[in-house]
């Protein structure tokens, strides 16, 4: 597992792709523990004038190599309010999943639906931009579907479940 600066030094080199692409973005210090700190790009992702809080990290998990993973907050599912509910997002994220390539959807804390885009250590600039045309793709398909269904769109800006060190 890669150390703190290793992390920020590997996500020093992604900034130059978000300025390109024209993302606002800044650092943030997550706490994974009482003794771990994790450095993470913070950008608020612009849909349909709604934005969402979207993370760029280093991700480590033992027997596979480093990655880099975007996610972005996209939904608080505490809004399907009874099983029925709760089984059409399930549904929407996984029929997602099934048809989009390079988007993936994942839960967080049996709550918060992300969408997910993962990178090598060395992308390029096209892997990210793809990479971030997913994430648009996803939002586009969740948030049609869930309009048919009478949800609110609601933008996750300022509402990340992390904590901060």
């Amino acid at each position: 597992m890669l150390d703190y600066n290793q992390q920020k030094n590997i996500l020093k080199g992604f900034e130059s792709f978000l300025k390109e692409f024209k993302f606002d973005y800044y650092w943030v210090d997550v706490l994974l523990s009482e003794k771990t700190t994790k450095p993470i790009l913070l950008l608020h992702y612009l849909y349909n004038d709604l934005e969402f809080d979207t993370t760029i990290s280093v991700n480590s998990f033992e027997g596979i190599e480093d990655w880099i993973s975007i996610s972005c907050y996209a939904f608080d599912l505490i809004e399907a309010d009874n099983d029925k509910k709760l089984n059409q997002l399930l549904r929407i994220a996984l029929e997602t999943n099934f048809i989009l390539p390079e988007t993936t959807f994942g839960l967080f804390d049996d709550r918060y639906l992300y969408i997910l885009g993962d990178l090598p250590l060395n992308a390029t600039k096209s892997d990210f931009e793809f990479e971030i045309n997913g994430i648009n793709a996803g939002l586009n398909m969740l948030f049609d579907k869930l309009s048919s269904l009478g949800y609110k769109l609601d933008p996750t800006k300022g509402k990340l479940p992390i904590k901060k060190a």
